[in-house]
């Protein structure tokens, strides 16, 4: 099911507009927009986001020195919102090299191929790493406050929600608010893997690059899902956790986010057809 926005200077650019949920109901489209990191959007995609879209706020997933290398555009009439959803204590045993690992695309591709490999064997990079992402307080506090956003998001204007290449933050994110509404947890995996559709290009790259390194086998396919390209085991492997651990993806949004019934009821009224 493809959802794209059709943009030429945003990556990994998609809606979660037309999914139906498990009663029948339709997601509205051109509400909720997924992308990547938008430091260098078009003036052409500005019009796009402004005219087609009628955006209304911009949610920043990226951690504050990834911020600081390449900032959000400012759009005139556009909320920009930063929620930091990885935020760890560098100075914690083993956790530098977690912390570090999303540090990438501030370091030469040589060095950023060195801290790949060293947060790979360490095990904060691989298809767990949503389990842990989830368990952090900055991660509880920021999608708390990303439902917040869209609680307050009005009606019919859109809103737009990205990390750095659109695929781990703003995976989750999807996952919840796609849950929120009662969509089938086979459409949230579906949509989860499209990263690897509108990244197709930029991941044949990075293949070629790696295996021009002599990477292969687990090994490269582990460095590739630390840059562009995403499995289903590591959506499914965070929704199988979920469930075990607190009932179902519902449930982890009322206890751990703390949003209400009828807070669900409010997105689902504004965000439903």
């Amino acid at each position: 099911m493809k959802q794209s926005l059709i943009t030429k200077s945003i990556g990994n650019a998609r809606e979660l507009g037309s999914y139906i949920t498990k009663d029948n109901k339709r997601i509205k489209d051109g509400i909720l927009l997924r992308t990547a990191a938008l430091d260098n959007v078009s003036r052409e995609d500005i019009g796009l986001l402004i005219n087609k879209y009628k955006l209304s706020t911009i949610i920043d997933f990226r951690m504050p020195y990834e911020v600081e290398n390449a900032p959000d555009i400012e759009i005139e009439g556009v909320r920009n919102r930063q929620i930091n959803i990885i935020d760890i204590d560098p100075n914690e045993e083993g956790m530098e090299y977690f912390g570090e690992s999303f540090n990438l695309f501030a370091l030469p591709p040589e060095k950023r191929l060195e801290v790949i490999k060293l947060a790979t064997e360490k095990g904060f990079i691989g298809k767990k790493m949503y389990i842990n992402f989830l368990q952090l307080e900055s991660a509880k506090k920021g999608y708390k406050a990303f439902f917040k956003e869209l609680l307050d998001l009005p009606k019919d204007r859109s809103i737009l929600f990205h990390c750095t290449q659109g695929k781990d933050r703003t995976g989750l994110a999807a996952m919840l608010i796609l849950a929120a509404m009662n969509v089938d947890e086979e459409i949230i995996i579906d949509d989860y893997m499209l990263t690897n559709l509108y990244n197709k290009a930029l991941i044949e790259k990075q293949q070629m690059f790696l295996q021009s390194k002599g990477l292969q086998g687990k090994k490269l396919d582990n460095l590739m899902l630390a840059m562009d390209r995403v499995a289903p085991e590591t959506m499914i492997n965070v929704v199988e956790w979920l469930k075990k651990t607190y009932g179902s993806i519902l449930d982890y949004i009322y206890k751990i986010l703390e949003i209400s019934d009828e807070e669900i009821a409010s997105l689902k009224n504004k965000f439903l057809l």
